[in-house]
């Protein structure tokens, strides 16, 4: 009805702007990030609560990833001061604008449509939800994998070539990462799932759960292979410390070169990453919850 929806947005508003402001106080977003967070947060939200809260979770979770031992990746990158987590408006929209337009066309084409996922039913209502937990498995594994990955005690081994390479290095994958990076995923599909049941009644966790972990592997991988072809890395010969995208050119000569081409941003990468995968989770969704 409109006033369950009307005080769906309320709410909306209001947890929005706490959380922004909030990431604000704590370093975790900068000005244009808090801007951006309470936008995403509002919308997704009053789209239904399983859509929010889903985002919430991943920003909270990839936030305090980021910090954790934020002293002891100093020590392995470049541009990593202790306690670093501010994120942007780019990197907050990298990684979450397409999941914001995915449930702003589910509210839009099915407004107060409190149904779980039937491809053959409904296949565009299904597409568009299991897209959406897709894309977030993707980030949310493709954030798990990097924070933790760099903080393996044995070195990684770059993705293209199977060589070892320095923690930090752009398509540099490990055990540890990999293994986050499944975890990252399936929490991910955990809350979209348990999220659904609470507010639509149908549980579907263990096909959410599953594709989760999936797409969170999937997009850990295919991020680590543009990260390896499509991203420079350097490593400072002095420090040791590993450089991306940015190195001044007239400091090219105290750096060597790792892998990859100078041609995207991280930014760029992880939207890509995530658009291919979104796509790819929504179309593959019959393999996890049938037709």
């Amino acid at each position: 009805s409109r006033m369950m929806q009307l005080g769906r947005t309320c709410v909306a508003l209001i947890i929005a702007a706490a959380l922004a402001l909030h990431g604000l106080r704590k370093g975790s977003l900068s000005k244009s990030g808090a801007v951006s967070a309470f936008s995403v947060g509002a919308i997704s939200l009053a789209c239904g609560y399983r859509f929010g809260i889903t985002l919430l979770l991943f920003y909270l979770s990839s936030s305090k990833l980021t910090k954790y031992k934020g002293e002891r990746k100093m020590l392995l990158e470049e541009g990593v001061a202790p306690g670093e987590g501010k994120r942007n408006h780019v990197q907050v929209l990298s990684c979450s604008g397409i999941a914001v337009a995915l449930c702003a066309l589910h509210a839009y084409q099915f407004p107060g449509a409190g149904l779980g996922v039937q491809y053959t039913e409904a296949p565009l209502r299904s597409f568009l939800l299991v897209a959406y937990m897709s894309h977030f498995a993707v980030c949310n594994g493709d954030t798990w994998a990097s924070e933790l990955g760099v903080l393996s005690r044995s070195p990684p081994f770059l993705i293209t070539q199977l060589r070892r390479c320095p923690p930090g290095t752009n398509g540099g994958i490990s055990v540890l990462g990999t293994i986050a990076s499944v975890f990252g995923g399936a929490f991910i599909g955990v809350v979209f799932s348990v999220t659904s049941w609470v507010e639509i009644g149908e549980p579907q966790v263990v096909p959410f759960f599953l594709c989760g972990a999936v797409m969170g592997l999937l997009g850990s991988s295919v991020d680590s292979v543009l990260g390896a072809t499509l991203q420079a890395s350097y490593v400072n010969a002095d420090s040791g410390k590993v450089a991306g995208h940015g190195v001044p050119e007239e400091e090219l000569s105290q750096y060597k070169w790792i892998c990859g081409a100078d041609v995207l941003t991280n930014e760029q990468v992880n939207l890509a990453s995530a658009f291919v995968c979104t796509l790819v989770g929504g179309v593959t969704g019959p393999l996890f919850f049938g037709y």
